[in-house]
């Protein structure tokens, strides 16, 4: 990360009303009491002494090497995380926004500035810290984390194309291949109707050896639903053996097993279809898929 794509800005001035609906979602109702704003006490930098060794009788004394401190905005930004993790939300909001316009830290306030306003139930003002973070800073790291945050907002109210140029622009800023974004990614394309796109996404986050065993299993599933509903039987059948494999819930392996009889059915192989049914009252007696086998 950190290599930054290109931002569309005239794109940014159209999410507003769209990322305030979409960052309502999950958000318990906006109390509408503003919470007041502390005067900020920020830590001084230790005074610097002698050192006790250097100040024996004749000999002048000499002064110890400086301890290295952090800077001012370094430090604030220190005391806004510390004050954000014990529940200071105020002071933390306050610390974070006096650093909104760092050269050096910045970025990282506005982005937990955004996240912070968005817990406190504040979701238009959480977007404005992202859209700013985006607009000023558009090939910071801060800045691939903010779009990735307005992705997942646009795609909650349906912005599917918006949603899609964001998390392209994330993807291309990106070392390697993030198994949770190609499964937002593999989300927003069959939600546009671009399936072919979204088997695309599907197929490289299941040939990720390193990826989550879980989403690569139901990128698998995924991929045997889109051949079933194209009834290319065998294919379909296929990636169900292929999520079973990964697959450590009996319900859903007893699931899956059903859908690999069904297959093997339509594809005209009934002896194969019994084998698996009874395979499943047998391996799998307790579940859904038992009662129905």
């Amino acid at each position: 990360r950190g290599r930054g794509a290109g931002y569309n800005a005239p794109m940014l001035r159209t999410f507003s009303i769209v990322l305030a609906l979409a960052l309502l979602v999950g958000c318990a109702r906006e109390s509408g009491v503003e919470s007041p704003t502390p005067t900020p006490s920020w830590p001084l930098a230790p005074a610097v002494t002698a050192s006790p060794a250097a100040t024996a009788p004749g000999d002048a004394p000499s002064a110890a090497p400086p301890a290295p401190t952090p800077s001012a905005p370094e430090a604030r930004l220190a005391a806004a995380h510390e004050a954000e993790r014990i529940g200071d939300w105020p002071l933390a909001l306050d610390l974070y926004g006096s650093l909104a316009v760092d050269p050096t830290h910045g970025p990282a306030a506005r982005l937990a500035l955004g996240d912070l306003l968005l817990r406190d139930q504040r979701p238009l003002e959480a977007a404005a810290a992202w859209q700013s973070l985006v607009a000023l800073a558009p090939a910071s790291e801060e800045a691939t984390g903010a779009r990735y945050r307005l992705a997942r907002a646009l795609s909650a109210v349906g912005q599917h194309g918006s949603a899609i140029e964001l998390y392209r622009q994330v993807d291309a800023a990106s070392d390697g291949v993030d198994d949770l974004l190609a499964m937002r990614l593999a989300d927003s394309y069959r939600d546009s109707g671009q399936v072919a796109l979204a088997v695309e996404q599907r197929e490289r986050l299941y040939a990720m050896p390193e990826g989550d065993r879980v989403m690569r299993a139901q990128a698998a599933r995924a991929l045997g639903d889109y051949h079933t509903i194209g009834e290319r039987w065998a294919e379909a059948a296929r990636w169900y053996e292929r999520a079973l494999a990964l697959s450590q819930v009996e319900s859903y392996r007893a699931e899956l097993i059903a859908l690999i009889a069904r297959a093997a059915q339509e594809e005209g192989d009934s002896a194969s279809a019994r084998e698996r049914w009874i395979e499943i009252v047998t391996s799998y007696p307790a579940t859904p898929a038992a009662l129905a086998a």
